[in-house]
């Protein structure tokens, strides 16, 4: 366990100091430790849990503090990932989540172990006691800090979709997500990946939602899968799957993927066309375009060409049979995947419905007469979804929505999957048609 703890706070140090990335950081880390499967998914566990809850873990730390003040960076990470063990953990035995707790501590500072004892031995003997506040006087505080994301974001879920729903939102951005493929069709089928993903120890099942989609346990880390290796399938959530087959890309099409890293997308398209046809998938990042153009060669795609593009500004590109703006978002959808997204703040945000409008508008010049055009996120908040498709509706009289049936099984034009109603990534898509 000590190994798993150590290799968590090298993780969470880095995100809190020199504002890596959680996944990219801990999948180094495990790697450069050399971590059993066990260790490894406590160290995974310890990571995510502590940045899921890092607000509601301060204010633990903090009321237990006897003098306020600045800790220093690497003991408040010693003190979060130690905590959140003690509140959260019931496996864990308290006395080695505080031994631990100090012995790392010592490490970086060997003054430090008395102060970090006593901060865990009052946070275990406490920990009963809520921190929170009133959620009837102050609700958005209350979700907030119960969560640990931004004030704002709290009261913009509670704005839109109510007290209850918006809890039962944030409780699902909770926990790791589950893990889920797209079977490559250009090489096998679902069931014959099922079979492959057995041989190698993983449990596979159909996805309920959505074709050619597989929910995978037990993986450990996907790039070591012979079939992943061989080009099997790539990683993609339900809702984004979902996502691409309302474009209607068929064998033969000229598809535009406008932005498009790291890829998922435009992948899913180009099986759906048999690899067959024209795909053009642009993203204004070249480096971020290097993964794509890597993924579509380990899955045996050849109709991809990949090129940088800002999708805002750039000229029209000829006329194409359909078009997808996955634009940039907040990615309030995605908090669980991304837990530093909790702490985004709403100026982060204020400017991208201007821009997510510029990217629908541009791209629709792109499109031939009767083509699909569809707008999707992985974001909750109405400006950036319905907000930016009704203004483009109203603008352009010359594309009109295109029903289909959604996940819930009703006919619209426009949907928001929620984590909470469907398990999958918080999600909205629209679409529409030029007519």
């Amino acid at each position: 366990m000590a190994e798993a703890r150590t290799c968590a706070y090298r993780v969470l140090k880095a995100v809190s100091v020199s504002g890596a990335f959680s996944p990219r950081a801990l999948d180094a880390e495990i790697k450069r430790a050399s971590l059993s499967e066990q260790d490894a998914s406590l160290a995974a566990n310890i990571v995510y849990g502590t940045l899921e809850r890092e607000a509601l873990l301060d204010a633990y730390i903090e009321r237990e503090l006897a003098r306020k003040g600045k800790l220093r960076p690497e003991i408040r990470v010693i003190l979060r990932l130690s905590a959140y063990q003690l509140l959260f953990c019931e496996k864990i035995p308290a006395y080695s989540a505080i031994n631990d707790g100090v012995e790392l501590a010592k490490s970086v500072d060997p003054h430090s172990g008395g102060f970090v004892n006593a901060v865990l031995r009052n946070i275990e003997r406490h920990k009963g006691e809520s921190v929170l506040p009133d959620a009837e006087a102050d609700p958005g505080g209350y979700l907030s800090l119960r969560y640990s994301v931004e004030k704002w974001i709290a009261e913009e879920w509670i704005k839109e979709y109510g007290f209850a729903a918006a809890e039962a939102l944030l409780a699902a951005c909770e926990g790791r997500p589950p893990l889920t493929v797209r079977v490559n069709t250009l090489k096998t089928d679902s069931d014959a990946l099922v079979a492959a993903f057995a041989a190698e120890g993983v449990k596979a099942e159909k996805h309920p939602l959505v074709p050619d989609l597989l929910t995978v346990t037990g993986t450990g880390s996907v790039d070591g899968l012979a079939a992943y290796r061989e080009g099997l399938f790539h990683v993609q959530d339900a809702a984004s799957a979902f996502c691409c087959g309302l474009l209607g890309a068929k064998a033969g099409d000229t598809v535009y993927d406008v932005c498009a890293a790291p890829g998922g997308k435009s992948f899913t398209l180009a099986e759906m066309m048999k690899n067959e046809g024209v795909l053009r998938s642009f993203d204004i990042s070249e480096k971020k375009l290097g993964l794509l153009r890597d993924g579509a060669e380990r899955l045996g795609i050849s109709i991809i060409s990949a090129g940088a593009r800002n999708a805002a500004e750039a000229e029209p590109l000829p006329e194409a049979d359909a078009v997808l703006c996955d634009v940039p978002c907040s990615g309030l959808g995605v908090i669980r995947r991304k837990p530093e997204i909790r702490r985004k703040r709403a100026s982060e945000v204020a400017a991208l419905p201007e821009i997510q409008a510029k990217i629908l508008k541009n791209s629709s010049r792109c499109l031939r007469r009767g083509g699909t055009l569809v707008y999707s996120t992985c974001t909750l908040l109405r400006a950036e979804n319905e907000a930016v498709v009704e203004r483009f509706l109203a603008e352009n009289p010359d594309f009109a929505p295109l029903p289909f049936t959604t996940p819930f099984g009703v006919e619209d034009w426009r949907v928001t999957l929620r984590p909470d109603l469907c398990g999958t990534d918080g999600f909205f898509m629209a679409r529409m048609v030029k007519i």
